[in-house]
């Protein structure tokens, strides 16, 4: 918490102004693979359904080969999806502003005094 207050980021679970979605996930139980949670379709439906506000969408885009992970394969389609046109043309249509930490409403006095 004092390392989030310190940089004035949000920290998940905290407070109000982040909320948090992670639906846009390629695994299911036991890491075995979940190709529809990372589709485009399903984050053409979670970009639809966002609550009014600011939301974290977790993920894990990527493209190296190399990467000792057991979601090295998942990281690839991850980014062919967020790359598709059609997520693009859904958050215009949605008003989605993407942003990064630095532009995420914080909540001043986080730490307990």
């Amino acid at each position: 918490m004092r390392a989030a207050d310190s940089f004035r980021i949000p920290l998940r679970g905290t407070g109000k102004e982040v909320q948090f979605c992670g639906h846009f996930y390629g695994q299911g139980a036991k890491s075995t693979p979940f190709p529809d949670g990372i589709s485009v379709g399903n984050l053409l439906s979670i970009l639809h359904q966002l609550p009014p506000g600011t939301t974290e969408l977790s993920c894990h885009p990527g493209r190296d080969a190399s990467l000792r992970s057991c979601y090295r394969h998942e990281r690839v389609t991850e980014v062919e999806t967020l790359c598709d046109t059609r997520i693009r043309n859904a958050l215009a249509r949605e008003r989605i502003e993407l942003c990064s930490f630095l532009s995420a409403p914080v909540r001043a006095g986080v730490i307990p005094g």
